[in-house]
């Protein structure tokens, strides 16, 4: 399932009119459950991994691409959760994540559900003090809990946006197509920035 939101997530992408592949087909290997295998076959897009070309694109070219960028992010964290302050991948299921326990979250009904996931596992041995343990459990319990729920991408990086001659050409939101490891969906505004998570629905 965590997969084939992968292509759900393209599938609304492209429809937006965001530069991005469209995905011709998909398939899941479902013989090795311990590491789940899907391919997904998509169009070509014109460009190289901004990552690679970024050194070398001019002040102005880094300005227009910046200023694509927020037009497109701003765009995606516009739309509406279906799902209202649900915290969930774009088809309203479980988010998947190398930074929580067991690699998935939710789906999250509150925002309090969700940060409490990865704190509930939380562990002193690698403070030198029970004491730091506690203060830096202190520390996370007491951060806000009420951030806006927007869709976002889920592994945000130089590797999944394309460039060509100075402008965005292309922008994934499969994070694990191109070595990330978080979904796409709905998350709190603040945890947006977060690497290795799917495109989904957040807090901001």
């Amino acid at each position: 399932m965590l997969a084939l939101d992968q292509v759900r997530t393209m599938h609304s992408v492209y429809a937006a009119g965001f530069p991005s592949p469209k995905v011709i087909s998909y398939g899941e290997h479902p013989g090795s459950p311990w590491a789940p295998v899907s391919m997904i076959l998509m169009t070509r897009l014109p460009g190289e991994e901004l990552g690679l070309t970024y050194e070398d694109t001019s002040p102005a070219q880094r300005n227009i691409i910046t200023k694509e960028l927020h037009i497109i992010l701003e765009a995606m964290r516009s739309w509406n959760n279906p799902w209202g302050r649900r915290i969930c991948s774009i088809s309203g299921g479980a988010i998947r994540s190398i930074r929580v326990p067991n690699h998935q979250i939710g789906p999250c009904d509150s925002e309090e559900d969700f940060l409490e996931y990865p704190i509930s596992t939380a562990s002193s041995h690698s403070f030198e003090t029970q004491e730091e343990y506690e203060k830096a459990l202190a520390t996370a319990y007491s951060m806000p809990r009420q951030h806006r729920i927007v869709f976002t991408h889920g592994d945000f990086a130089l590797h999944n946006i394309l460039a060509y001659y100075g402008h965005i050409s292309g922008f994934f939101l499969v994070g694990s197509l191109l070595a990330g490891t978080l979904s796409a969906g709905s998350l709190p505004l603040h945890q947006v920035g977060l690497s290795s998570i799917t495109a989904a629905w957040l807090p901001l």
